[in-house]
């Protein structure tokens, strides 16, 4: 506070020192005014400082959070399609083998219908092929519409 006093008055150090060792009471209130401004001051600065530090951060925080939740999740998805996509190409793939072994080579629609089928057609030409005495018991001419989702 002195060292205020001195700063922002036109008074030399002497004259302050003595006024401050024989306040008279009106000198007295203005200091605690003043002084009881810049606390105010100091504080409300403080107090807005300190909020848009704790936004800051807290944006900051959230994005940094929101990415590597997005990365995980991508991460988590990426994997699982991966996984599906592999078994219905071996799903596929194995019922061309057993297609072939049980009927020789397979013509480029069959192999086609084979690699573009979804799971639930794939399971029910393997049904069919175990009892199935040609491929058109396997593929009947009835089912080259796809059947319905």
């Amino acid at each position: 506070m002195l060292t205020y006093l001195f700063h922002v008055t036109p008074l030399a150090p002497d004259t302050v020192r003595g006024l401050l060792t024989h306040p008279r009471p009106e000198l007295e209130d203005a200091m605690l005014t003043a002084a009881q401004q810049l606390y105010e001051r100091g504080h409300y600065e403080g107090k807005l400082e300190g909020k848009l530090e704790g936004k800051l951060e807290g944006k900051l925080e959230g994005k940094l959070e929101g990415k590597l939740e997005g990365k995980l999740e991508g991460k988590l998805e990426g994997k699982l399609e991966g996984k599906l996509e592999g078994k219905l190409e071996g799903e596929a793939e194995l019922l061309r083998r057993l297609l072939e072994h049980k009927f020789g080579s397979l013509t480029r629609r069959i192999q086609r219908r084979l690699a573009e089928a979804d799971e639930a057609t794939l399971q029910m030409w393997s049904l069919r092929l175990l009892t199935a005495a040609t491929l058109e018991e396997v593929f009947p001419k009835a089912s080259r519409c796809r059947p319905p989702a």
